[in-house]
């Protein structure tokens, strides 16, 4: 006879902000985003995630958490997985342009996504992001392709990756 184990519920984020984001990002496991229904999160730097981790938030999309900045400080985006797994339901991701830089491409507007990383978007809105390009970058716009229901728009690039910069899987 088998037995089913029940997935674990998710855990209420503990506070709608960038370093409460940061915790769960850090910490691991699944995260229910309800708190922040209608409000926007604004960075300073980049949120990072390097381990198994689900941030959802399941009311409607009208109100759906906005994570944005006006500027993360670096050429990477809102979000840098750098190993692992992340795994965003029902957010926004909108409203950074990474500056130029003379040497190399900024990339990830909205995201980064290392080698051997992953990252998926599930009903989730990438908007108005960008990746100025270095010298003689020609760059990629957007995402490719818009996977489980996840809108792109908006999202341009002279750099790397409008919305999300792609080097493992998305």
């Amino acid at each position: 006879v088998a037995t089913v184990t029940p997935a674990a519920a998710a855990t209420a984020l503990s506070a709608c902000n960038a370093t409460a984001l940061q915790q769960a990002l850090s910490s691991g496991g699944s995260y229910d985003l309800s708190i922040c229904t209608a409000q926007t999160v604004t960075l300073t730097s980049p949120l990072t995630s390097s381990g198994t981790t689900t941030l959802s938030y399941t009311g409607a999309a009208s109100s759906s958490p906005k994570i944005t900045a006006a500027s993360t400080g670096t050429k990477s985006g809102l979000l840098q997985v750098n190993g692992g797994s992340l795994t965003l339901v029902g957010l926004t991701l909108t409203g950074l342009t990474l500056p130029t830089d003379p040497t190399q491409p900024a990339e990830g507007g909205a995201a980064y996504v290392a080698s051997g990383a992953t990252l998926t978007l599930q009903s989730d809105t990438v908007t108005g992001s960008g990746a100025a390009g270095g010298k003689a970058t020609a760059g990629t716009n957007g995402i490719s392709g818009t996977p489980n229901g996840t809108a792109a728009s908006g999202a341009s690039a002279a750099g790397l990756g409008g919305g999300v910069y792609n080097a493992g899987t998305l």
